[in-house]
């Protein structure tokens, strides 16, 4: 069975963009040749920050939207998570707020980590639970086909949140330059990867309700064919 690249093409053009991005954060890093931060994949508000701002705002309509057409509670649940995702990278939300976290409960310092990095830590933990909750709860009355779906979104966002959140954490830990810039490279780099694979993931779900998500993956076998 040959398999063509019409269903792969957002995937590549994004996985593309999203080198090209990893390419010229290791030229600012590493060379003089690029004049501002805004090319750094760690600079917020940069340039690849941009590319992420519209990918969850695709997201997080296109989730709407599949909600709507379909009435799939699981969908409003997804859009809400991008839309957060969209205000805090945006706003640095958690970041703030991990802040005031970090000062309401007087957390201090431990196992390398700053005060304020255990209350981004909480952050991410309270809203996390918050959304995986809310998951559970309507995956249990949903179809089989919006399970697997599920299933796969889960997925894919635990990867995202190892990259976000995990590695990040490790590179606070990490004392030597070198090894930090790398991190940061594949912190960053990894995050934004994952979120192009989403994407697609996202834009080839069918619209009708009940389909099983695997039919866009795989090409269908011509009729009379053995």
């Amino acid at each position: 069975m040959k398999y063509g690249l019409e269903k792969y093409k957002l995937l590549i053009l994004l996985v593309l963009a999203d080198l090209v991005f990893v390419c010229l954060h290791v030229l600012y890093v590493n060379t003089d040749l690029l004049p501002t931060n805004l090319y750094s994949l760690s600079r917020d508000r940069g340039y690849a920050e941009f590319l992420q701002y519209t990918q969850e705002s695709w997201l997080a309509a296109l989730f709407l939207l599949l909600g709507f057409k379909q009435r799939q509670g699981l969908y409003f649940v997804f859009s809400f998570l991008f839309f957060y995702f969209l205000v805090d990278d945006s706003s640095e939300f958690h970041e703030r707020f991990g802040e005031y976290l970090a000062d309401f409960f007087a957390f201090q310092p431990a196992l390398g980590l700053r005060a304020v990095d255990w209350g981004e830590l909480l952050v991410s933990a309270m809203f996390g639970l918050l959304f995986l909750i809310s998951i559970a709860l309507l995956y249990i009355i949903s179809d089989l086909s919006m399970r697997k779906i599920s299933l796969y979104m889960i997925g894919m966002i635990f990867v995202m949140a190892v990259f976000g959140v995990l590695l990040d954490m490790v590179e606070i830990l990490v004392t030597h330059p070198g090894v930090g810039r790398l991190l940061v490279t594949i912190e960053e780099g990894g995050e934004m990867l994952v979120l192009s694979i989403i994407t697609w993931f996202v834009f080839s779900i069918p619209s009708e309700p009940g389909k099983h998500p695997l039919d866009w993956l795989h090409s269908q076998k011509p009729a009379g064919s053995t």
